[in-house]
């Protein structure tokens, strides 16, 4: 079995203001301090899989926050899916994996992923290797390519293998001790 986790990455170090809006709407997650202008959170709902309230999320964070917002999400390490929203528009997606639970659906479909994109809205350069990430067929676990893609556009080493239910059973993400964390609801 592999991993299993969902976690948004926020262009934003107002950990305060992040804090209220989750409090606001009445969400259980974990916080991370800001890093390098970065603010990641792990949200219990959307840790369960729940891809419309991942989607619903993400745009509502963007919104509320006027920032982008990389949602992801690792499905048994068999799948890397992501959102990427800015100011409650969704500027990009992708699967990996876009015939995973459908059989009958075209295994070489578009998986989505415009890196460009993806790097201008994260503050990153490097956008040619980000695509090839993306197009790579070479990933066996997907939170590999999580991984790869995470330090090509520099966001926090603490959103790998990491979300809401490892924290909650008491494995902090990567670099981070529990006492780091803001815990909001439940």
């Amino acid at each position: 079995m592999g991993y299993f986790y969902t976690n948004f990455t926020l262009a934003t170090a107002e950990t305060n203001v992040v804090t209220r809006t989750l409090k606001s709407l009445k969400r259980s997650a974990y916080i991370t301090p800001p890093i390098n202008g970065f603010t990641v959170i792990y949200d219990r709902v959307c840790d369960e899989q729940d891809v419309d309230e991942i989607d619903r999320l993400s745009n509502r964070f963007s919104k509320k926050l006027a920032c982008a917002v990389f949602a992801v999400m690792i499905h048994d390490d068999d799948i890397l899916g992501y959102w990427l929203y800015e100011r409650g528009k969704l500027l990009d997606g992708y699967c990996s994996c876009p015939d995973y639970f459908d059989p009958e659906a075209d295994p070489e479909a578009d998986r989505g992923g415009d890196a460009k994109v993806l790097c201008r809205a994260l503050g990153s350069t490097g956008a040619k290797s980000v695509q090839r990430v993306l197009d790579s067929s070479k990933y066996v676990l997907e939170h590999e390519r999580h991984r790869d893609l995470v330090k090509l556009l520099n966001i926090p080493q603490c959103a790998i293998t990491c979300g809401f239910s490892s924290i909650a059973d008491g494995q902090p993400p990567a670099g981070l001790k529990m006492s780091h964390l803001i815990k909001t609801g439940r």
